[in-house]
C-alpha cells in the first residue's frame, strides 16, 4: 500500500537525497501504519526515563561516528558533511517511526528467544524490501539504487537489528531501542545516498 502511495506522492521530497527521499518517505508512511496498527501498545511503550533515552542516543551517535570515521579514513569519504547533517533530523524522524513501529510489533525481548526475535525482525525487513523491489519492477518507480544497495542494507540491518535488540534487552524500552536503531539507520542512509 505504501509503495502504491509513493508512486504518486513522495512526502519527504524536500530532503533532496537522490532516492533517499523515497526511502525516507517509505519509512515514514510504513512506520505510521505500524504505530497506528499497534496504537495502544505504542502509546504504552512510549514512556521511558530520559537517562535511558540519552544513553541509547549517545551510544548510537558514538557508534555511527566511529564507523563513518574509520570508513572515511580507510576506504571512502563516508563522513557526513554539513548539508547531510541538515537532513538528519527529518530522516531520523522517518526512520524512528519505522523502527519504533517494528519494535512495538515485535514485542519484548524474552530470555531464550533472542535469536528467534532477531530472525523474525529480519524476515519482516525482507518483506519490506520486497515491497520496495515490487515498486521498482512493477510500478516502475525508478528507485533502482534500492535494489543495487540491497546487499549493503542487508548487512546493515543484520547488525543494527542485533544492536537494537541488545539495547531493548538491557533497557527494557522499545523507545530507547528505536532511537538507537533510527540514529544508525538515518546516518547510514545519509552516507549512502547522494545529495541532489
Amino acid at each position: 500500500m505504501v509503495v502504491g502511495v509513493l508512486h504518486y506522492w513522495v512526502p519527504l521530497r524536500v530532503l533532496h537525497e537522490f532516492e533517499g527521499d523515497y526511502l525516507a518517505s517509505f519509512f515514514l508512511l510504513a512506520g505510521l501504519i505500524l504505530v497506528l496498527l499497534h496504537g495502544r501498545e505504542a502509546q504504552a511503550k512510549f514512556k521511558v526515563t530520559s537517562k535511558l533515552l540519552f544513553g541509547a542516543a549517545f551510544a548510537a551517535f558514538v557508534l555511527h561516528l566511529l564507523i563513518t570515521g574509520w570508513t572515511h579514513l580507510t576506504i571512502d569519504g563516508a563522513w557526513l558533511t554539513g548539508e547531510r547533517w541538515e537532513r538528519f533530523p527529518l530522516f531520523f524522524l522517518a526512520a524512528f517511526l519505522f523502527v519504533y513501529g517494528l519494535e512495538v510489533a515485535l514485542g519484548p525481548v524474552i530470555r531464550g528467544t533472542e535469536r528467534k526475535r532477531l530472525l523474525i525482525s529480519l524476515g519482516l525487513l525482507v518483506v519490506v524490501w520486497l515491497a520496495l523491489i515490487f515498486g521498482i519492477v512493477w510500478l516502475h518507480s525508478g528507485e533502482i539504487l534500492l535494489a543495487l544497495l540491497a546487499p549493503y542494507f542487508a548487512l546493515f540491518f543484520v547488525l543494527s537489528r542485533a544492536g537494537a535488540q541488545l539495547v531493548r534487552k538491557h533497557s527494557g524500552s522499545a523507545l530507547a531501542a528505536a532511537v538507537f536503531g533510527a540514529i544508525l539507520l538515518a546516518g547510514f542512509c545519509l552516507v549512502l545516498f547522494p545529495v541532489s
